[in-house]
């Protein structure tokens, strides 16, 4: 995983609305959508323990240390953290 950041979601942000990247990013706020990588390359997707996910999560690679609720697809390597929330069934 790359250790450069193309894109950063701060603390105290609050998204509605699906995203869509490439490259790497990093969330350290609230995101209710989907957040899913473009395809073009592969991507990195940072959670810190700060961030929040309501939505599904599809991307390459992830580092998850917030807390996800709703389903994840990750491709490639992740990390998941003693605070990461399992889907719901």
């Amino acid at each position: 995983m790359s250790k450069k950041i193309d894109s950063i979601i701060g603390t105290g942000t609050h998204i509605v609305g699906d995203i869509s990247f490439s490259g790497s990013m990093r969330i350290d706020g609230h995101v209710r959508g989907d957040v899913t990588e473009l395809g073009i390359r592969p991507s990195t997707l940072i959670l810190s323990d700060q961030a929040r996910v309501e939505g599904k999560i599809k991307v390459s690679n992830a580092v998850i240390n917030g807390a996800v609720v709703s389903a994840t697809n990750i491709g490639g390597r992740s990390h998941k953290d003693p605070s990461y929330l399992y889907p719901s069934a």
